[in-house]
């Protein structure tokens, strides 16, 4: 089974209003009705192009720092 890395946890809200706990994906800012509509969108593209912009956006943002941006033009995917 493939571990999930932080970008792609999904968080269970406890103490809710509602009944049970909610499952949210805290990067795509989604709730779940329950872990087979949450495993659904962990698999999906919309998720798989969320965490391809956040791990860009954090390369980005260390390249910045490190004033190697011209590497990271030449790298440049459009997503």
């Amino acid at each position: 089974m493939n571990q999930l890395s932080d970008d792609e946890k999904v968080t269970v809200t406890e103490g809710s209003p509602w009944e049970e706990d909610i499952l949210v994906c805290d990067l795509c800012h989604v709730a779940f009705t329950g872990p087979e509509n949450a495993s659904t969108h962990i698999k999906s593209k919309k998720h798989a192009k969320q965490v391809t912009l956040k791990a860009w956006k954090k390369d980005w943002k260390k390249a910045a720092k490190e004033g190697k941006l011209e590497y990271l033009k030449k790298k440049a995917v459009v997503v």
